[in-house]
């Protein structure tokens, strides 16, 4: 019987997708998550620093390092949101960081999953508020699902004080009230 043709190294990639981004040309790539921009015609911003105080955080604007939108210390009790985005992204960033501070002080858990988990929230609380995240939410919560373990479901998460979170309608009746 004949020996199937063969090109190259078994396993190894055509020369033709080797190539470094630098060697080619066109438009850049678009990024995966949009910031967002405008104004937030929700006028949210200051109900959601309410929550925020509620659960004993500070709410800071600051210029953050690194491109970052915001983040939330557990230990200080703080969550701190870029100054420099447009109003609509700093409503999104906020709810982001409030879910991080509800769901993640005390959860030991990768931080992909994490993230994935506290966009979600922003994307369901923000989306309840009439603001449309999802140039920003889709994207980022994609590129952080790859981290998220198949095996771990919502309804294994607990509070704090162990009882039920079910974490969207929690975070949900916590953020806005009716």
């Amino acid at each position: 019987m004949p020996e199937p043709h063969r090109h190259g190294l078994p396993g190894a990639m055509p020369e033709k997708f080797g190539q470094d981004i630098s060697s080619t040309d066109g438009e850049p790539l678009p990024s995966a998550a949009t910031r967002l921009s405008g104004d937030d015609p929700t006028q949210s911003y200051e109900e959601l620093h309410r929550v925020a105080r509620d659960l004993g955080y500070t709410v800071e604007e600051e210029y953050l390092p690194g491109g970052r939108n915001g983040d939330c210390d557990f230990q200080a009790r703080r969550i701190r949101v870029e100054v420099s985005n447009d109003e609509r992204q700093q409503v999104k960033t906020l709810c982001h960081e409030l879910a991080h501070a509800l769901m993640h002080g005390n959860f030991e858990a990768p931080r992909g999953l994490k993230e994935w988990e506290a966009e979600s929230v922003a994307y369901i609380v923000c989306d309840s508020l009439g603001l449309d995240t999802s140039a920003y939410s889709f994207g980022y919560g994609a590129t952080r699902s790859r981290t998220r373990s198949s095996q771990t479901t919502f309804s294994h998460r607990r509070t704090k004080n162990g009882s039920d979170l079910g974490f969207c309608p929690l975070t949900y009746r916590s953020m806005r009230r009716e």
